[in-house]
């Protein structure tokens, strides 16, 4: 899958209004590049799960 098909998949699931998408990324700085652009053409906020910070709001700032 190319990351052309794999964000139209990942685009669908959010005009769809899935209320959360799990997504796994071997390059995490490609896939959350693409997936900030895909939030921030449809106006959605976009938050960040990892295992070193917990969860991260939109803006970085990590959730008290």
């Amino acid at each position: 899958m190319t990351d052309h098909d794999s964000g139209n998949k990942i685009e669908i699931l959010i005009r769809a209004r899935y209320p959360l998408i799990y997504a796994v990324f071997f390059e995490e700085g490609r896939g959350g590049k693409r997936l900030r652009k895909i939030t921030g053409s449809r106006r959605k906020r976009l938050f960040n799960r990892t295992i070193t910070n917990g969860l991260e709001l939109p803006g970085g700032s990590l959730f008290p």
